[in-house]
């Protein structure tokens, strides 16, 4: 398996989960500045949606993951 890991090092806050319909999203908040980090999918529903991909959240991103 082949992975990205978008994550923010100097973030010391958990994100927030923000997912939707084929929508996987993680976000900041810092005073009244918000940052989003996502992509479309739907972790742990790959199969139904014909996708050879997945993922998972982490503390200060997201990592993606796909076969070669």
């Amino acid at each position: 398996m082949r992975s990205i890991r978008c994550s923010l090092s100097a973030i010391s806050q958990a994100g927030e989960i923000e997912s939707g319909e084929r929508l996987e999203a993680i976000s900041f908040h810092l005073g009244s500045t918000r940052l989003t980090i996502g992509m479309v999918a739907s972790f742990g529903q790959e199969a139904e949606y014909g996708r050879d991909c997945s993922g998972r959240y982490l503390n200060n991103g997201l990592e993606y993951g796909t076969t070669p």
